[in-house]
């Protein structure tokens, strides 16, 4: 197994001990744990314990990939080597989509960008390639409009996720030391920019995705893309002033605050634990303060109090990891978003 190098970030962690309290740097560090209890042998991350049928057992380079910024972040590093070389070794895999049937085979951008967040976040661009990457990542943007728009990143359908991947592609770029003249943030900002509804949420893709669509058939406006899109603006050092893109998609999401302190995907859905923790991360990387009296809601609770309630602390394989909706199993999605937030931390790392 190669060596490398790993950069933890312990002045973040020192301030989330500050500003989040103690009790949630236990319980991020317990999901990191848990995390880490779930690898297998190969050095991948098993999709869940086998009885949670929606994972399944099988290797995912995705899960995978988030592990490796959860472990970074809570400064739980002891199997970040060897989370690193699976992710090294398997990333042409992760990145490139081969063709299925009538679909042509496509570059993954949202992919793309998570590797380069990852290589830029553990110090290891050298072993990922990240100049090539980088280079990769610029190809998938479209810049002629083949009906979603110039400055989308990915050339396949961005109906569900055409702002998130754009905005994770965005903050890769500014990760990796582009410049915020560079013609590829420009046109990606203005595409990003162009997806934000009147009522000041972010539908994936405005062409295929109209915000007038209806939530109950996953349409319209929805709390991850804009929570995702916020964190992108702050990357890109974008205003949070009153009336700005960034000020509209913070009260939007504030809105949606449930009676628990917690969001659901698309309004007027359940709240889950994915959903809530990418809402305080984007709504903290526009400058909120989440324990603020407009986000406290009935006996005190607060939005980070709140998915402190999302672990599962019953003794045995299953403490520490975080369920997606009360009654479920931990599963690696929900524990990896919810252990980031309550780090402290908000991408790019």
């Amino acid at each position: 197994m190669k060596k490398r190098p790993i950069r933890i970030l312990t002045a973040v962690i020192g301030t989330a001990v500050l500003s989040l309290g103690l009790s949630a740097c236990i319980q991020a560090n317990q999901g990191a744990n848990w995390l880490t209890s779930h690898l297998a042998a190969t050095d991948w991350l098993n999709g869940a314990p086998a009885s949670y049928v929606p994972y399944g057992g099988s290797p995912d380079i995705g899960d995978t990939a988030q592990t490796a910024l959860t472990l970074v972040a809570t400064g739980q590093t002891s199997a970040l080597p060897a989370v690193l070389n699976y992710l090294e070794y398997h990333a042409a895999d992760y990145t490139n989509v081969p063709a299925s049937g009538g679909t042509p085979g496509y570059t993954d951008a949202g992919h793309v960008a998570l590797l380069l967040l990852v290589a830029h976040a553990t110090g290891t661009q050298s072993a990922f390639s990240a100049t090539s990457l980088l280079a990769t990542l610029r190809n998938t943007q479209q810049l002629t409009d083949t009906g979603y728009g110039v400055g989308l990143f990915g050339s396949d359908d961005p109906t569900y996720d055409g702002v998130y991947r754009t905005a994770l592609a965005l903050e890769a770029l500014v990760a990796s030391g582009v410049p915020m003249s560079d013609s590829a943030i420009v046109t990606g900002r203005s595409w990003l920019l162009a997806q934000q509804c009147p009522s000041g949420g972010f539908t994936a893709a405005a062409a295929t995705n109209p915000c007038n669509g209806d939530p109950a058939n996953w349409q319209g406006p929805d709390t991850n893309s804009t929570a995702q899109a916020l964190i992108a603006l702050h990357a890109l050092n974008e205003s949070t002033a009153a009336g700005t893109p960034s000020a509209r998609a913070v009260a939007w999401l504030g809105s949606l605050e449930s009676s628990t302190a917690t969001w659901p995907f698309f309004p007027g859905s359940v709240p889950d634990s994915n959903s809530s923790a990418i809402v305080c991360m984007g709504l903290r990387a526009a400058g909120e303060a989440l324990s603020a009296t407009r986000y406290v809601r009935s006996g005190g609770t607060w939005p980070l109090l709140a998915l402190l309630n999302y672990e599962d602390q019953t003794p045995g394989a299953d403490f520490g990891g975080y369920v997606f909706q009360p009654g479920d199993l931990p599963d690696p999605i929900s524990t990896e978003q919810v252990a980031l937030t309550l780090s402290g931390v908000t991408l790019p790392l």
